[in-house]
């Protein structure tokens, strides 16, 4: 003899859940619009593969990224007819990568001459 009451259990909703970056590493935020600054407009896959990460955190970063209004995301029309979400950078996007580039250039060193000398010496 079964004593199991009759419950009815209600259904399972699943939710998916978008993770969440825990901490912000500004190397990767540098890395991956260095990338997007070098290629211009690119879709998550390619913008994850050229910057050497798992597509997942590329994601979130991008999703960082465009918040902070350093990226544009915007809905285009495949060759399919199918929607692709292209990335690109924003004006401050850009200025910011053009601000580091001559950031990282000026110091730099040839031969002991740091390459802000060197530009002075030749203009």
């Amino acid at each position: 003899m079964n004593n199991m009451k009759n419950t009815q259990q209600s259904p399972t909703v699943i939710r998916h859940h978008k993770p969440e970056l825990k901490r912000i590493d500004l190397d990767i935020l540098e890395r991956i619009m260095t990338v997007m600054y070098e290629a211009g407009k690119s879709n998550k896959t390619a913008i994850s593969r050229k910057s050497n990460m798992s597509y997942d955190k590329c994601v979130q970063y991008l999703s960082c990224l465009e918040m902070l209004d350093f990226v544009k995301c915007q809905k285009e029309k495949g060759e399919d007819k199918k929607n692709i979400y292209m990335y690109d950078l924003t004006l401050q996007g850009i200025r910011l990568c053009q601000r580091r580039l001559v950031a990282k250039f000026n110091s730099h060193s040839v031969c002991g001459i740091k390459s802000s000398e060197l530009s002075k010496a030749y203009v």
